[in-house]
């Protein structure tokens, strides 16, 4: 990501985090506006007769043995050095995150007899800062519980102090317990099967940041390769996380009396701009797709106005300005893209077309779509071989998908020698190989 080498501390704390989760940079992205969401809660981005805090919350969806727990463990570090309540509840029962009452047994002072009485114990979503949970899969279980769990997170990550925000919970002894959660979300789980329908039905992943990601066979040779280097190391990162705790102390300190964010004039043309590159994204891809993929645009928008609050705010100014804007949406945009493709993947829409599309896999299909797209260049242009943004360009055309979607399977058939490619200067250049004997032809970069 282009912007982290252009903000110091954002840099610093990414090159921290991957000591401690490696090639996991999205995610070190992801966690350092966590944490500063949670110092500058107390102010308000406002729209109208409406507001957002800047809290972030994320969902880690990724494979097994990618390095979440040691992420978390990372994330735990720097907000207990910062003072900030984070807890890691072992269930998510309305007792665990609601609170509840206990019975305790005490001798009364004045007679000397043992007596009762029933205090009431907090719950974590009204005693944290952030709260973990490592086994969020269990949300996408079907059942009253976990419909009910998912109800309470979700008035958790509405905007503070509004009737919206505001858990309740009747007791059978004494007041009811009643507050306004501030904290932050961290859930991180792998990927069950029948997750997408999941993200796609409940609003409770439209108030999260979700990354879905599957590590490649290279991401995790690079892995092995990195834990195999450094054996018998200890690194010693004392200087460089207390330099990190500084700088986010300042920005408390900073901010601590503000209230509001501001906007300045040439930051709304941008704003609009991207909101569109949003639009745009989604555009090419299967209807029933898109219709759900543009209620999700809302939040991203969102995401796009708190993260440029945060940049701002690392520059220890209350007035976004474009380059703010342009910092703060990146990651949406990233993440939107990861989105667009995995529910691509997930939703198969041969089920949603079963009469015109039958059972053909979606990985034939595109085969079959860039087989047709080479044919096309080379009858109508003469062309065997071709640049990248021309290949996936007309790609999308001919399979009506997403960009991220056509790109995924672009390296997938480059890995699989349907494609081959060479280098040329800074252009990637392309053409169909086909297959031999029923098999893809072994790839070779020339």
């Amino acid at each position: 990501m282009p912007f982290i080498d252009d903000i110091p501390l954002v840099r610093k704390y990414v090159e921290l985090f991957e000591t401690y989760s490696w090639n996991n940079t999205l995610f070190g992205v992801l966690s350092i506006h966590v944490i500063i969401g949670q110092i500058l809660k107390h102010m308000r981005i406002w729209k109208g007769s409406q507001f957002l805090d800047p809290r972030m919350s994320i969902f880690l969806l990724q494979d097994t043995r990618s390095g979440k727990s040691w992420g978390f463990n990372f994330v735990f570090d720097i907000a207990e050095k910062l003072e900030m309540g984070i807890l890691s509840p072992d269930e998510l029962t309305d007792a665990a995150l609601l609170g509840t009452q206990e019975k305790v047994e005490f001798r009364d002072p004045d007679t000397g007899l043992k007596a009762e009485d029933w205090v009431t114990v907090p719950g974590v979503l009204n005693e944290a800062d952030i709260v973990h949970y490592d086994e969020a899969s269990m949300l996408f279980r079907t059942g009253k519980w976990n419909q009910k769990t998912v109800e309470i997170l979700q008035k958790a990550l509405n905007p503070i102090d509004t009737p919206s925000n505001t858990c309740y919970k009747k007791l059978s002894h004494g007041d009811p317990i009643q507050f306004n959660p501030t904290c932050s979300l961290l859930l991180t789980s792998y990927m069950p099967p029948g997750i997408s329908s999941f993200v796609i039905q409940t609003g409770l992943f439209q108030r999260m940041l979700v990354l879905p990601r599957r590590l490649s066979e290279s991401i995790r040779r690079s892995n092995s390769m990195i834990d195999i280097e450094l054996l018998g190391d200890r690194t010693d990162s004392k200087k460089k996380l207390d330099s990190l705790l500084t700088e986010f102390r300042i920005i408390k300190n900073t901010f601590k009396d503000k209230e509001t964010f501001e906007w300045d004039e040439r930051t709304f043309p941008l704003l609009r701009n991207k909101t569109n590159k949003l639009f745009e994204l989604v555009a090419p891809t299967h209807p029933r797709v898109r219709d759900i993929l543009y209620g999700f645009i809302p939040a991203y928008q969102n995401f796009m106005y708190t993260l440029s609050c945060h940049h701002a705010a690392i520059r220890g100014q209350t007035t976004v300005m474009p380059h703010d804007v342009q910092n703060g949406f990146i990651v949406p945009f990233n993440i939107m893209k990861w989105l667009v493709a995995w529910l691509e993947g997930e939703i198969d829409t041969g089920a949603i077309d079963k009469e015109q599309r039958g059972r053909k896999s979606r990985e034939e299909d595109f085969r079959k779509a860039f087989r047709s797209v080479f044919a096309s260049l080379k009858k109508n242009d003469n062309l065997t071989i071709v640049g990248r943004t021309r290949l996936i360009k007309e790609t999308v055309e001919v399979s009506r998908s997403s960009y991220p979607t056509v790109t995924k399977y672009l390296e997938l058939f480059m890995s699989m020698g349907y494609i081959g490619y060479r280098i040329e200067g800074n252009k990637k250049l392309y053409w169909w190989k086909g297959t031999k004997r029923g098999r893809p032809r072994k790839n070779r970069e020339g």
